[in-house]
């Protein structure tokens, strides 16, 4: 790890933008995870908004310490904390917070098919996110009948497209 005043969050996330770093973003990964990721609330008065903001905040940093760990092939330890935020609904609700969205590129572009078919066997998530099982599907089937809409649905492989350049040199459809 390289500054002392680098905050690994912020590291980790601009790696995750910018395809940079990536195993140092793996060592801040670890830390995060290790040091930051337990917080002990019982003895802190916090409202129920509170309590909500913080728990999005640790689902929104777990996601991109899973995405991190997906990136440098450890795909046991991204699977370990993916239900720690993959199911947070209030993320999907988000639309400025594309966390998710990056470990599914992520897993998509790992082609880390079985556990993208466990994912999308909970119905809530799969109406949400109908796009990105489209695009898995289409990676395992070419001949995939599309689902999703097909005005959005180019929109999503567009960006998967863009992501999967950045970090592989090529489209991944």
């Amino acid at each position: 790890m390289t500054q002392e005043n680098q905050d690994p969050i912020s590291f980790c996330n601009d790696a995750l933008q910018t395809a940079t770093n990536k195993e140092e973003a793996f060592e801040y990964a670890k830390f995060i995870e290790k040091h930051f990721m337990v917080i002990d609330v019982t003895n802190k008065n916090m409202s129920d908004e509170e309590l909500f903001e913080l728990s999005n905040l640790r689902s929104t940093v777990l996601a991109i310490v899973a995405t991190i760990y997906v990136w440098n092939d450890q795909l046991e330890l991204a699977q370990n904390i993916d239900s720690e935020f993959i199911y947070n609904k209030s993320l999907w609700e988000d639309e400025d917070n594309r966390v998710i969205d990056i470990y599914l590129i992520h897993l998509i572009i790992k082609k880390q098919i079985s556990h993208l078919k466990t994912i999308f066997k909970n119905e809530s998530f799969r109406k949400n996110y109908l796009h990105y099982e489209d695009i898995f599907m289409s990676v395992v089937d070419p001949k995939h009948e599309f689902k999703s809409n097909g005005g959005v649905f180019v929109n999503y492989v567009n960006r998967t497209n863009a992501y999967s350049r950045l970090f592989t040199g090529k489209n991944i459809l």
